[in-house]
């Protein structure tokens, strides 16, 4: 058996540490080697127990998830660090991909809901377009495209060079396997408002967003990632 994956977990609050741990350790290849509770200690534990994953909460009393993931970086720029978060602000967002390598994608996923197949929000991307482009900096959006419920690409004008928006065409809520002709005609129309160049394709959402999963078959789901792979390498000549 391959060396498991070990993972340190830091959060201030002990449930959600314990949660965490409960999840992963259901897993064969995955071991929780140790916990903190706050910045310093996570330092501190990152460099005596040496984890494959340091997963790390943002916020934290003390020294923050941030100084500790640049702290760790110093001494280990190696270390895979994932940082996760309940809080949405902006300027921590922003903070936590100042330092982030060079060669490092970072995209976002603009979700609408997935859970067994149902949506929990509608609208366009029109409202925050122009925020989400130019002043969060990240390299590609994916952005849900497979119903009305999302708008048009009037929005896409507002990208910018050097990113680009992953359209999401192929519903992951029906089995209704979409046409090539279906999604050639809306990326030419997407196209129209963005560089096609500055465009991919993918499926909405992912298949099994929650324990719920959904009402596909795993022969539907592969269905349609492979007719996003061959459209894709119809359109771009390559996927």
């Amino acid at each position: 058996m391959p060396n498991k994956i070990s993972v340190l977990l830091v959060d201030d609050h002990a449930l959600v540490r314990r949660g965490f741990r409960r999840i992963l350790e259901d897993e064969a290849d995955i071991t929780v080697v140790g916990e903190a509770g706050d910045g310093a200690e996570a330092v501190r534990l990152t460099k005596q127990l040496k984890p494959t994953v340091v997963v790390m909460d943002c916020a934290l009393p003390g020294t923050s998830g941030l100084a500790a993931t640049r702290k760790i970086l110093e001494t280990h720029p190696e270390q895979a660090i994932l940082m996760l978060s309940m809080h949405s602000e902006e300027t921590l967002v922003r903070q936590a991909l100042e330092d982030k390598p060079k060669d490092l994608v970072i995209s976002m996923h603009l979700c609408r809901g997935n859970f067994r197949s149902t949506f929990v929000a509608s609208g366009g991307y029109e409202p925050i377009a122009e925020l989400i482009f130019n002043e969060i900096k990240m390299d590609g959006y994916f952005l849900e495209y497979d119903s009305a419920r999302a708008g048009g690409f009037e929005p896409l004008r507002f990208l910018p060079k050097g990113k680009v928006a992953i359209l999401g065409l192929v519903t992951t809520k029906s089995a209704k396997l979409e046409s090539k002709d279906e999604l050639k005609r809306r990326l030419d129309e997407a196209s129209k408002h963005a560089p096609l160049e500055q465009l991919a394709l993918s499926p909405q959402c992912g298949f099994s967003s929650g324990i719920g999963g959904n009402t596909m078959d795993e022969e539907v789901e592969l269905a349609k990632l492979r007719l996003v792979v061959e459209t894709a390498r119809e359109v771009w000549g390559s996927a």
